[in-house]
């Protein structure tokens, strides 16, 4: 078990990195970039445009200057693969960060898409506090180092959130009817 949450944390970290660029490129890579495909891939995966300042930097320490035409053509090319109703929905509903790359432009649907995404994955975060607190709670009434008001109070806490539940349950299911559509 220890091994496999070993691998989860490289994992992460791994994805991590690759998501971030670690905020250079190495010197073979500026020294034979394809700056339409850097510029392709930060678009498609909805960098800023802040980004190219990042490349600049990192290459610049090696002596290379980026070709910011190709790499705005690229980063432009990628962001109109991005920028669809499709991923929208999907970056909003895994939690990613957005950086407001997209035009809000009712073709492309992104912006539509993404609230709903988002709403849904506050949702299940919801959802899952509640049942962590829930966890929590009938852990105090089952206790038997618990006092009677610790237990009372539980009991209340555990109405309040059997009700919240209920609510926040019907709430993802309506979301969820709703994203069917996409």
């Amino acid at each position: 078990m220890r091994n496999i949450k070993s691998m989860l944390g490289l994992l992460v970290l791994s994805a991590t990195l690759l998501q971030t660029g670690c905020a250079s490129l190495s010197k073979d890579e500026c020294r034979y970039a394809d700056w339409y495909d850097i510029g392709y891939r930060d678009g498609r995966q909805g960098f800023p445009g802040d980004r190219l300042v990042t490349h600049a930097k990192a290459c610049g320490e090696h002596g290379v200057a980026p070709d910011r035409t190709r790499y705005l053509d690229g980063r432009a090319a990628g962001l109109g693969a991005y920028c669809t109703a499709q991923n929208g929905f999907a970056v909003g509903n895994s939690g990613s960060r957005y950086y407001g790359v997209c035009d809000d432009d009712p073709d492309n649907g992104f912006h539509a898409t993404y609230a709903l995404g988002q709403a849904l994955y506050r949702a299940r975060y919801r959802l899952n506090q509640i049942d962590h607190e829930l966890g929590s709670v009938d852990g105090v009434i089952a206790d038997k180092e618990s006092s009677d008001k610790e237990r009372a109070v539980a009991v209340l806490r555990r109405i309040e959130l059997t009700r919240d539940r209920v609510i926040a349950a019907r709430q993802l299911e309506e979301l969820e009817y709703q994203a069917q559509s996409i």
